[in-house]
């Protein structure tokens, strides 16, 4: 062996196959249609050197005494480096096209800035390699190993990756755009920030039969990115810490696994996720308008807040899922499924389509407004109080009895007036005793009558009569899980609230009612075995039902 040094020399046509040069040095070296292959040139200096129809196939170039070889800045053009061995090589800034790594070895390969082109890199082992910064335009690096190979900030445009593994790769910053993912082992990538527009990505798998990709693109830009087929399952499509949204607009995602993804506050306006896995997927505050998740999996997803004006939700499967204060305006739900689990509470959904959709049990309630008065602690008050008297009056805690569905007489509502005093004597030893209601197991003040044709119950301050001074009474404030008694302090009644009585007077008032026209012309077809008069206070009650609908009235004693 012979250390020997080729500063600046120039060689053409020449046969060096098999020699032995390590730790040699060809520092700005012209090679020209040279053969080096087999050659040991472990460690060699090649800084600057000019290479040209070199043939290099299954060259030796690192060993543990000489160290990697140094191709810093070199030039290589038409070079075969095929099974050429190239662990821990510094080929910062090599300019290289028509250049074939089919095979070779680059394990921890440094290609900083590195221009790299051609469609010979087929099948190379790439793992560890780092391409920060290097140009791979329309390089081609299908069935190559890339685990644990780093392109930040790479430039990978039109790149081709068919078969290649890519397992904690990272291509954060990559210009990837209209890559090809084909037939992809893929597991644990990082796409932070990349340029992923107009990339194809089909029949990607997670690597060594894992069931998740746990791919992360966040702050990623994804524009009409299409994918089919594909495992993205886990992947995290979260904003980036700094800031930058992932945008998914006209990105297609059909027939793709997306079960447990975190999407939350994307833009994927005009998305596809037809027939789309989205179990379990966090999608809350995201901007849909105008998606298509026809046919999609949805249960228990989080839609929380998200934004699907005009999104197509035909046919998907919205069991448990939460799409609270979502807005759903013109959006089609049409043969849409959910349950008891789906909840729609606070969400708009003016215009929506629901034909033929089932959502038994579905929460489709507006949010509860609870507005605390000053120094009140749980207190409700005037239009911000929850008004539950209208669905609750007539034994709506679930007493086991023949229940009232509906009142067939209701109060016409006036515009409402200024309230006059009401004469309420003493303090609260002459307050009438209080006794539980049923419609919601609550502490009330005694029944009252007077109000012709309505059924006895519990006078309340939102009636056709007000109460003023500190009357205080009970009130239920209704949410999905509990039942509190909240206080109500009417401090005075000439306040103008809009509460929508028909009159206030002194004493007590008596409010004309009058039987709604589609329950007037409703023969009773049958009674049920509660018509049977019952006496409550000075009243007596009596149950009886007019088609499907149930009612009661009370009659005041003789």
């Amino acid at each position: 062996m012979a250390i020997v040094d080729f500063t600046g020399r120039h060689f053409t046509g020449r046969n060096f196959d098999g020699r032995n040069w390590n730790g040699s040095t060809f520092k700005e070296t012209s090679l020209t249609d040279v053969s080096l292959v087999g050659a040991r040139l472990q460690g060699v200096d090649f800084e600057g050197t000019v290479w040209s129809g070199v043939n290099a196939t299954r060259a030796d170039f690192w060993s543990t005494a000489f160290g990697p070889a140094n191709f810093k800045m070199a030039s290589l053009s038409n070079v075969n480096l095929s099974r050429a061995d190239l662990r821990e090589a510094d080929m910062t800034e090599v300019s290289a096209s028509g250049i074939n790594l089919q095979n070779a070895n680059l394990v921890g390969a440094k290609l900083v800035m590195a221009s790299l082109l051609g469609d010979g890199v087929n099948g190379a082992n790439l793992r560890g390699t780092i391409f920060d910064d290097a140009d791979l335009t329309m390089a081609s690096l299908s069935e190559a190993d890339l685990t644990n190979a780093s392109f930040r900030g790479a430039k990978l445009v039109e790149t081709d990756l068919e078969g290649a593994r890519v397992v904690r790769t990272d291509f954060t910053g990559a210009d990837m755009t209209d890559v090809g993912f084909t037939d992809i082992d893929i597991y644990a990538a990082i796409f932070d920030l990349a340029i992923l527009v107009g990339v194809s990505w089909t029949d990607t798998s997670p690597a060594g039969g894992r069931a998740t990709t746990d791919l992360s693109f966040r702050g990623a830009d994804l524009t009409d990115f299409s994918s089919e087929d594909s495992n993205f399952a886990n992947a995290d499509f979260r904003a980036h810490p700094s800031g930058a949204v992932t945008k998914l607009n006209g990105a297609s995602f059909a027939d793709s696994d997306m079960a447990g993804a975190l999407m939350s506050g994307v833009e994927a306006v005009g998305a596809f996720f037809e027939d789309a896995d989205l179990r379990g997927a966090d999608l809350s505050g995201g901007a849909f308008a105008g998606a298509n998740f026809n046919g999609a999996d949805l249960s228990g997803a989080n839609l929380r807040g998200a934004d699907l004006r005009g999104a197509i939700l035909t046919g998907a499967d919205l069991t448990g899922a939460d799409l609270s204060g979502a807005i759903l305006d013109g959006a089609d739900l049409g043969l849409a499924t959910g349950d008891a689990g789906t909840i729609f509470e606070g969400a708009s959904m003016e215009g929506a389509i629901l034909d033929n959709a089932s959502f038994l049990g579905t929460n489709f309630r507006e949010p509860q407004r609870v507005k605390q008065p000053d120094g009140m602690g749980e207190g409700v008050r005037g239009r911000d109080a929850v008004h539950l008297h209208d669905r609750r009056d007539v034994f709506g805690g679930g007493q086991v009895r023949d229940q009232v569905g509906l009142l067939e007489d209701e109060a016409d509502v006036a515009a409402p007036q200024r309230a006059q005093p009401v004469g309420i004597a003493g303090g609260p030893r002459d307050w009438p005793p209080l006794e539980t209601d049923l419609a919601a197991r609550r502490p009330v003040d005694q029944p009252r009558d007077e109000q012709e044709g309505a059924f006895a119950r519990a006078r309340r301050s939102h009636d056709g009569h007000e109460l003023v001074g500190m009357e205080v009474e009970r009130h239920a404030v209704e949410r999905l899980h509990q039942r509190l008694a909240a206080r109500i302090v009417l401090r005075r009644v000439a306040d103008r609230q809009d509460r929508g009585h028909d009159r206030t007077s002194c004493g007590l008032a008596c409010i004309a009612r009058r039987t709604p026209s589609w329950a007037a012309a409703r023969p009773i077809t049958r009674t049920t075995p509660s018509m049977a008069a019952r006496s409550s206070g000075s009243s007596t009650m009596r149950r009886g039902k007019s088609g499907n609908t149930r009612y009661a009235t009370a009659t005041p004693r003789a």
